[in-house]
């Protein structure tokens, strides 16, 4: 927000301006590239200055990583980790547009289905293709004969 924006807000003129969030939460995969390895990771939250991590042997507080995701290289210094949560501040801070190009997600609609056409089966085990001797084969196999059936 610029220095004129705040002046009308402190003087309690509210021109209807609709600044963005300063954090969006997400739930996005990147990668986390370190001086020894890359690292796949889940952002969990995005601002223009830092951003929340999840993932598996993060690196320490003080180290500096590159964050990727997509066309977005950023370099970063890890400024808090414990466990498998960290934080990243940016070098320099990210623009709203490529804030907003990295959660926006493209969406198709999904094919209509004609239901007096569509087959609706369940998934799973079907006999067809297998020989007699593999149906009997089976068969047999299921019989609880020899072993403990299980029972509630």
């Amino acid at each position: 927000m610029g220095k004129s924006a705040s002046l009308r807000l402190a003087a309690g003129e509210d021109q209807g301006l609709a600044s963005p969030p300063s954090e969006y939460r997400v739930l996005l995969l990147a990668t986390l590239i370190t001086t020894t390895r890359d690292l796949p990771v889940k952002l969990r939250s995005l601002s223009p200055t830092e951003a929340a991590i999840e993932g598996f042997n993060l690196p320490i507080e003080g180290t500096d990583v590159i964050l990727k995701r997509g066309g977005l290289d950023a370099f970063a210094t890890v400024t808090w980790a414990e466990g498998r949560r960290c934080t990243i501040r940016f070098e320099t801070a990210l623009d709203e547009e490529e804030i907003r190009a990295q959660i926006r997600q493209p969406r198709t609609a999904p094919e209509p289905v004609n239901v007096e056409t569509a087959e609706y089966r369940r998934p799973g085990f079907r006999t067809i293709g297998l020989t007699e001797d593999e149906q009997r084969a089976a068969a047999e196999w299921a019989k609880p004969r020899g072993r403990l059936a299980y029972r509630d």
